[in-house]
């Protein structure tokens, strides 16, 4: 058996880490236990450089068998059957919070903001932000998710003031909300009164886009004069209120900056990536 540095150090608390470590390995699951659980177990006492020998050192000795099945160890309590193990699964509601958590940082900086900016700027941005976090939740929703553990995750990994204010503009996102389920059918949407031939020629511009998506740069084109900008973000978020188009930050491919791409309510979200990579299911 070979002679480990370590262990020589410990003096008389190794014969004290192996009784530990035998009594912690009778009640190691079947599929393992990650390294950084089993240190703190039953390693705690020993110098963190020391215990990497350590534990070959109680390898040696078949008290405990590690695995690294790529960048990631875990410790059996019998030896595997095999050297690769399954990772633990991750729940809906985990996969949710990592896709919606780029938008929630993009809405707390909206409202941070506020006073920097016009009013009916810093509107449309927090309108363009909720309507991005809710199509998310809706379509993680349709897939089979369950609302209250969705709402429930959010509150309790977001900031409170955020959560208020997307509770605020969206109120099945609220602390209390009794709200169980979403409606597949969409009431029908508010009519829009002030600069309807305007907001009329941004929706065909939407709806000639189809399954891709129609930009902002798309919607100023089609202009002439063109509107200022502040007026075509102005308008996209009244119109997005009104339920009449969909929008979602998203990029087509891997390299260039995410852009917002404004979408039909018939017409079905692509799907986004934690990069914000758009897959289109054409």
């Amino acid at each position: 058996m070979p002679v480990f540095p370590a262990v020589r150090r410990l003096r008389g608390d190794w014969q004290r880490i192996i009784r530990q470590v035998t009594d912690r390995a009778s009640s190691i699951p079947p599929e393992g236990i990650p390294l950084s659980v089993f240190e703190a177990d039953c390693l705690e006492s020993v110098f963190l450089l020391d215990r990497p020998e350590i534990v070959r050192a109680l390898a040696s000795k078949k008290l405990i068998f590690p695995v690294r099945d790529g960048v990631e160890v875990r410790v059996f309590g019998a030896k595997p059957e095999s050297r690769r193990f399954a990772k633990p699964r991750e729940s809906e509601t985990d996969r949710f919070l990592s896709v919606v958590a780029p938008h929630m940082l993009r809405l707390s900086e909206t409202i941070a903001e506020r006073e920097s900016v016009t009013t009916a700027e810093a509107r449309s941005r927090e309108l363009r932000a909720v309507a991005q976090i809710s199509t998310l939740m809706r379509r993680h929703v349709e897939r089979g998710a369950n609302l209250a553990s969705l709402r429930a995750g959010m509150w309790k990994t977001f900031r409170e003031d955020v959560m208020k204010a997307l509770a605020s503009r969206e109120p099945m996102m609220a602390r209390d909300a009794i709200v169980s389920e979403i409606q597949s059918a969409k009431p029908k949407p508010k009519r829009i009164v002030s600069g309807l031939d305007r907001h009329e020629r941004i929706v065909a511009i939407v709806r000639k886009a189809g399954t891709r998506g129609a930009t902002k740069t798309d919607v100023c084109r089609a202009f002439n004069p063109k509107p200022s900008m502040r007026e075509v973000d102005t308008m996209l978020g009244e119109l997005i209120e009104a339920e009449m188009i969909q929008g979602a930050e998203m990029r087509l491919q891997r390299r260039g900056k995410p852009a917002m791409r404004y979408f039909l309510p018939s017409v079905p979200m692509p799907t986004l990536g934690t990069d914000l990579v758009a897959w289109f299911e054409d």
